[in-house]
Formats: structure tokens, sequence, C-alpha cells
């Protein structure tokens, strides 16, 4: 079953990270955040909405 879903969910989420302005990422670096601090900090927050609607969907 796992092995079924990935790709589906994979799609999903390399479309929500490109929706992502790269501004912002730029902003980030000159700030001096580095790549941890971008990914927990902008990215996952940025993409929430996304997680958890393919997190309702793993569950229905």
């Amino acid at each position: 079953m796992v092995w079924q879903a990935v790709g589906y969910y994979m799609i999903i989420y390399i479309a929500a990270i490109q929706g992502i302005p790269n501004d912002i990422y730029e902003a980030a670096v000159i700030d001096g955040a580095g790549e941890w601090k971008q990914f927990t900090h902008m990215t996952v927050p940025l993409i929430w909405g996304i997680l958890r609607i393919t997190i309702i969907f793993l569950f229905i």
C-alpha cells in the first residue's frame, strides 16, 4: 500500500515546493539562515496546507 501511494504524494510535494518563490530563500540566505533552518522554518510552514491534505488522504 505504501509503495502505491509514494509516487502520488511525491508529485504533490514537489509541486508544492516548486510553488514557493525563490525570493524567500534568497532573503533567508542574506539573513544567515542555513539549509536546515530554511527547511524547518520556511519550507515546512509554507507547504503545511499540502501536508495536511496528504495526511487526510492517507487516512481516507
